[in-house]
């Protein structure tokens, strides 16, 4: 529990009000699961994350304040490599819809000046 006050407290960026929030719920329901709650964050609140990466995400619940320190970094440099597998996966994607794109535009605009002269 202190780790996730910590975050809380020392999170910056847009991570900062998901774990204030997240140390809230844990303040106000102390007897539901840390995982229960991480959970129902990551389905209610629009973080800007996509499914698969709050997938990743919650997957961590279980593992986190459960077991000891060394297992817990074990769990989280594992989702760690998930997300960053993600993030590749979302790059390359987005590096591929942009070329479509910008061929697409390129022909269009090709054509609009065929059909002009």
């Amino acid at each position: 529990m202190a780790a996730f006050r910590l975050c809380a407290r020392q999170t910056p960026g847009e991570a900062g009000p998901f774990f204030r929030r997240l140390w809230q719920l844990l303040e106000q329901e102390p007897d539901r699961p840390a995982a229960e709650l991480l959970r129902q964050l990551l389905e209610q609140g629009d973080w800007g994350l996509a499914r698969e990466d709050a997938a990743v995400l919650a997957a961590l619940g279980p593992a986190l304040g459960r077991y000891d320190s060394q297992t817990q970094v074990q769990a989280l440099e594992r989702q760690r490599q998930r997300l960053e597998q993600n993030l590749a996966r979302a790059r390359a994607e987005q590096e591929s819809q942009g070329r479509i794109w910008r061929t697409g535009g390129l022909c269009c605009g090709a054509a609009l000046a065929l059909l002009i002269l």
